[in-house]
C-alpha cells in the first residue's frame, strides 16, 4: 500500500516551496513512491527521482505535458474523475488503482492518492503512487489479452478508438493505426486531422454530428465512411469503413464516445463488380432480344418465301419466272443476316 504518512507530510507541509534543501525535500527525492504534481490542466509540474527511475522518463520530457497521456485508456476516465474530485473537494476520497505507461511502452499497475497542494504559488494536485506487485499476474494476463486483441484486430481488419468529448483527446488501438496505414509508433492523430484530411469531405461532418448525437441521446450510431490512403507511389485510394459509435458512461454521464471500425473495402468493391456484371447482363439481354426479334420475324419471312417458291418450282414448268422471285427473297434473307451481324458487331459480341 502507498505510504499514508509520507502523503500526509507532503500534503500538509509547504515542502515544495522551500528555497533550500531540507530534510523533507530529501525524503521526497529518496522515497520509494512515485510522486508527481499536476497543474490544474492535468499537465506535469514536478516528478520525483523514483518516478523517473521506475517509469524510465526524464523530467525534461514530461514537465509541461499531459499526465493523462501516460494512463491506460481504460483507466483514464477513472483517474480523471479522482483528479477532478481532488480539485473541487481538496482531496480524493480513497485511492484509485490504474495502469501507467513506462518509457518502453509497457504498462504497470499503481495505486494513487490525490490531494490539492500549493506548489510554487499555484493550486496543484499532488499524486503519490505505489507499485502494486501483487497485481503482476493480472498485469501479465491483461498484456496477453491485449496482444490477442491486437492479433484479432489485424486478422479481422478492425480497429477501435475513443474520444473525450470535453477535451477532444483521441485514443486509437493498434488495429486502427493499421486500418489508417499509419506507423504503430506514431502519436495518435487528432480528431481534426482525421475529419479534415483522412475522411471524405462529405463523411467528416457526419462523424462529428454522430458523436454529438451519441452524447445527446446515449444511443449508439452506425456509419459507413470513406478513408483516403496513399500507397508507396503516392497514389490515393479509398478504403470503405463501417464504424459503430457508442457512449462510454461514468456515473450515468457520457464522458467519452467509443468507436469500432471495420474495413469493408473488399466487400464494397465486390458489390461494385456485381453491379457492373448485372448491368452488363442487362445489356447482353437487350442484344439477345434484338437477335431473337430478327430471327423470329425478319429472318423467317424471306426464308418462308424461298421455301414456298421451291415448292412451286417442283410442281410447275414456269421455272425461269420463279427463279427471279427466288433470287429476290435470297437477297432479302442475306440482308437480314447482314443486319444481325451489324447488331452483334456494334454490341461487341462478334469480332469482324
Amino acid at each position: 500500500m502507498w505510504n499514508r504518512y509520507l502523503f500526509a507530510f507532503i500534503a500538509k507541509l509547504d515542502l515544495f516551496n522551500m528555497e533550500t534543501t531540507s530534510p523533507f525535500e530529501v525524503i521526497v527525492e529518496n522515497a520509494r513512491d512515485l510522486i508527481w504534481v499536476y497543474e490544474e490542466d492535468a499537465t506535469y509540474s514536478y516528478v520525483s527521482r523514483y518516478f523517473m527511475e521506475v517509469l524510465g522518463y526524464e523530467a525534461v520530457n514530461v514537465i509541461g505535458h499531459s499526465a493523462m497521456q501516460h494512463v491506460h485508456p481504460d483507466d483514464r476516465v477513472r483517474l480523471q474523475s479522482k483528479f477532478n474530485q481532488a480539485l473541487h473537494e481538496g482531496t480524493s476520497k480513497g485511492s484509485v488503482e490504474h495502469r501507467i505507461r513506462c518509457g518502453n511502452g509497457e504498462y504497470i499497475w499503481i495505486q494513487s492518492r490525490l490531494s490539492v497542494i500549493d506548489f510554487k504559488g499555484k493550486t496543484c494536485v499532488l499524486n503519490i503512487a505505489r507499485e502494486l506487485s501483487e497485481m503482476a499476474e493480472d498485469q501479465r494476463r491483461i498484456a496477453e489479452s491485449e496482444s490477442s486483441m491486437r492479433d484479432a484486430e489485424f486478422i479481422a481488419k478492425m480497429g477501435s478508438w475513443r474520444v473525450n468529448m470535453e477535451t477532444m483527446e483521441n485514443w486509437w488501438s493498434m488495429g486502427n493505426f493499421n486500418l489508417y496505414e499509419l506507423p504503430e509508433s506514431s502519436q495518435t492523430p487528432g480528431v481534426d486531422y482525421v475529419v479534415n484530411e483522412r475522411l471524405h469531405k462529405d463523411d467528416g461532418p457526419k462523424v462529428l454530428e454522430a458523436m454529438k448525437d451519441v452524447v445527446r441521446t446515449g444511443k449508439a450510431k452506425q456509419l459507413r465512411l470513406r478513408v483516403s490512403c496513399s500507397d508507396s507511389n503516392g497514389d490515393i485510394r479509398t478504403k470503405h469503413v463501417l464504424t459503430r459509435i457508442k457512449p462510454f458512461l461514468v456515473d450515468g454521464k457520457v464522458q467519452e464516445v467509443a468507436g469500432t471500425n471495420l474495413d469493408i473495402t473488399e466487400l464494397v468493391e465486390a458489390q461494385f463488380k456485381l453491379e457492373e456484371q448485372y448491368l452488363a447482363l442487362i445489356e447482353l439481354n437487350g442484344s439477345i432480344s434484338k437477335f431473337a426479334f430478327k430471327n423470329a420475324h425478319e429472318l423467317r419471312g424471306p426464308l418462308s418465301a424461298i421455301l414456298g417458291l421451291i415448292n412451286l418450282m417442283e410442281t410447275t414448268d414456269s421455272r425461269p419466272e420463279y427463279l427471279q422471285f427466288l433470287k429476290k427473297e435470297a437477297l432479302a434473307l442475306d440482308q437480314v443476316v447482314r443486319d444481325i451481324n451489324e447488331v452483334l458487331l456494334s454490341e461487341g459480341k462478334l469480332k469482324p
